[in-house]
């Protein structure tokens, strides 16, 4: 019987100490007004106090998502997708495991003009993005930020570059290392092709 409690209290230690050196998630579902699921939903976890984002993920096909963090606390969620009005909500993480669904509303301001240029992207064996900027009619005339836009898991804002919501990313010309301020002084009319590496 000692060895049944002794062991039933190991087990039990052993989960409140991983619990407290963060193993944190949170996840759920992305979904609209009728139920169905919305795939490509850019989800980001940012710090309460300064707005800075921590971590992100986009939904998958199923519309679920998957955000890892290492502390608990209180943090902003921010759900993004083209077409839909971007949703934010404060959630307190104190359990090893957070389920948050999200019913998006659709956003018809926002889907003036519809554009399909999957002829221009390829997804690679290695899980590498590379897009066509020569030739493509989206990127044509447009800003390099306006040109990221149509590159899928990538935004800008502001003066960051996310990639499935996560900041700190690095962008290579060739073996230099450049800025987003340089990317985006470079016409688009001058880049072959942007390939994203996740």
């Amino acid at each position: 019987m000692k060895r049944i409690l002794l062991l039933l209290l190991l087990v039990i230690a052993g989960q409140w100490v991983s619990a407290q050196e963060g193993a944190y998630e949170v996840k759920g579902s992305v979904s609209d007004s009728s139920g169905e699921s919305i795939i490509g939903a850019t989800v980001t976890l940012q710090s309460d106090t300064t707005a800075t984002t921590l971590t992100g993920a986009v939904s998958n096909a199923q519309g679920t998502y998957e955000l890892r963090l290492t502390a608990c606390g209180t943090y902003l969620i921010e759900v993004r997708c083209i077409g839909y009005k971007t949703q934010q909500q404060r959630v307190t993480i104190a359990q090893p495991t957070t389920q948050l669904d999200f019913t998006l509303e659709e956003n018809s301001v926002e889907l003036s003009e519809v554009e399909v240029v999957a002829k221009h992207t390829k997804l690679q064996s290695n899980g590498n993005i590379r897009v066509q900027f020569k030739g493509n009619p989206v990127t044509k005339g447009k800003s390099m930020s306006e040109a990221l836009r149509f590159i899928p898991s990538v935004e800008v804002s502001g003066n960051q570059l996310l990639l499935n919501g996560k900041e700190d990313n690095l962008i290579y010309i060739g073996d230099q290392q450049i800025t987003l301020q340089q990317l985006n002084s470079i016409p688009t009319s001058m880049i072959d092709h942007i390939e994203v590496v996740p």
